[in-house]
């Protein structure tokens, strides 16, 4: 087999192009560690209940959620993660995106089994997930274990602990959050959403 000047493979009978779509991207600093404690102490204000699956296996999943839905309080950081995820997908992954239109998730992990295995985000027969931004809002020193795993090969790619850190990925990326053993952890979790793939 041969590569032509466009990148691609040819075959005897197909042709075959490489993917160049982003695993994940990282942005370090995307909330203060202030901004991160008032996200936190909002949701806080809320009720949580039991985040669960789609699955006769509960035991996936331990972690209480609130979902935050689009207010004159939660306005500022719905346009701040929508201005970060429209410029890394344009930089990054090239998705055809039509926004943010499910309700943020505000979750809490916490000591001794908060945990949340192995797992797509993609909804089968449901909205069209294509990206999936994932918050840390916990000051890392607070709390052991709660680790975002990212499964795209042999080994999990771990993600560094960052107060404020937006990690991007594809929603059909296998990904996990190890279990918290010590303290507690708060994320904020977003799905982008799209037309289907072709």
């Amino acid at each position: 087999m041969k590569k032509n000047k466009k990148d691609n493979i040819v075959g005897s009978s197909w042709m075959f192009d490489f993917d160049h779509v982003a695993h994940v991207v990282h942005v370090q600093e995307a909330f203060t560690p202030e901004e991160c404690e008032r996200i936190i102490s909002y949701g806080n204000t809320f009720k949580n209940k039991k985040g669960v699956v789609v699955s006769p296996n509960q035991e996936v999943r331990k972690s209480n959620i609130v979902w935050l839905g689009l207010c004159e309080e939660s306005k500022w950081f719905y346009e701040r993660l929508a201005r970060i995820v429209t410029d890394l997908n344009n930089q990054y992954f090239k998705f055809d995106l039509n926004g943010i239109i499910e309700a943020v998730q505000f979750t809490h992990y916490k000591h001794p089994d908060g945990k949340y295995k192995a797992h797509l985000d993609k909804i089968y027969n449901g909205t069209v997930r294509k990206l999936s931004a994932v918050v840390q809002l916990t000051n890392p020193n607070k709390y052991l274990g709660g680790e975002l795993w990212l499964h795209q090969g042999p080994k999990p790619m771990i993600v560094e602990k960052h107060q404020g850190q937006l990690t991007l990925f594809p929603s059909y990326t296998l990904h996990e959050v190890t279990s918290v053993t010590k303290g507690e952890r708060h994320s904020l979790v977003c799905w982008v959403n799209g037309k289907p793939f072709k």
